[in-house]
C-alpha cells in the first residue's frame, strides 16, 4: 500500500511543481519578460540601454493608443474624439516603425498584453465625460512631455544607436505637434462650462 501511494504522489507532486511554475512565469508583464530577454542578449552597457529605450517607447505607445481608442469611445467632444483618432493613427504607425527597427536590432519588445497597461485602463472607466474629458487631455500632455524629453535626451546622448536616433529625429516633430494639439484641446475643455 505504500509503495502505491509513492507512485501516484510522485507524479502528482512533479505535476504540481510544474504547474506552479509555469504559472509563476505567466504572471511576469510582457515589459518584464522583453527587459530580462535583452539583458540576457546584450553585454555591453550601450546596447542594453538602447534595448531598454526601445521598450519603453514600445510600452509608451501602446498605453497611448488603448487610452485614444477609449477615449474614442467615451468622450463626448468631438475635439477629444477627432485628437484621440489621430493619436491612434500616429502612435500605431510609430509602434509599427519602433518593432520593425527593435526586430531589425534583435531587441525584444513587449507585447500589447501589459498588466501595467491594464491596470492603467481600468482606472479610466468610471469617470464621468467631463472629467475625463480633461483627465485625458491632461493625461497625454503629461505623456507627450515626457515623451519629448526621453526622445530628445536619446538623440543628444552620444551612445545612442544611429538608426535609433534617426528614428526619434523623424518622431519628434509629430509629437510636438501632438502636444500643441492637446494644450489647445485642454484651453478649449477649461473653457466649457457642462
Amino acid at each position: 500500500m505504500k509503495s502505491e501511494f509513492k507512485i501516484v504522489s510522485i507524479p502528482l507532486m512533479l505535476l504540481a511543481l510544474a504547474f506552479t511554475f509555469s504559472c509563476s512565469n505567466n504572471a511576469k508583464d510582457s515589459k518584464d519578460m522583453a527587459e530580462d530577454q535583452n539583458q540576457e542578449k546584450f553585454d555591453t552597457h550601450n546596447a542594453e540601454k538602447n534595448a531598454q529605450l526601445l521598450v519603453d517607447l514600445v510600452s509608451g505607445q501602446y498605453y497611448e493608443i488603448h487610452l485614444s481608442r477609449y477615449a474614442m469611445q467615451k468622450s463626448t467632444s468631438s475635439e477629444v474624439k477627432d485628437l484621440a483618432g489621430m493619436m491612434v493613427t500616429d502612435h500605431t504607425a510609430f509602434l509599427t516603425q519602433l518593432k520593425a527597427l527593435a526586430s531589425q536590432k534583435s531587441v525584444s519588445v513587449p507585447n500589447e498584453d501589459s498588466t501595467d497597461i491594464n491596470n492603467k485602463m481600468n482606472d479610466w472607466k468610471d469617470k464621468k465625460p467631463m472629467d475625463f474629458d480633461k483627465a485625458w487631455t491632461n493625461e497625454m500632455i503629461d505623456k507627450h512631455k515626457s515623451a519629448i524629453d526621453k526622445m530628445q535626451n536619446a538623440v543628444n546622448d552620444n551612445d545612442t544607436d544611429a538608426d535609433v536616433k534617426a528614428l526619434l529625429n523623424n518622431t519628434i516633430p509629430t509629437v510636438r505637434t501632438h502636444l500643441d494639439k492637446l494644450n489647445q484641446c485642454k484651453d478649449n475643455i477649461d473653457k466649457m462650462k457642462y
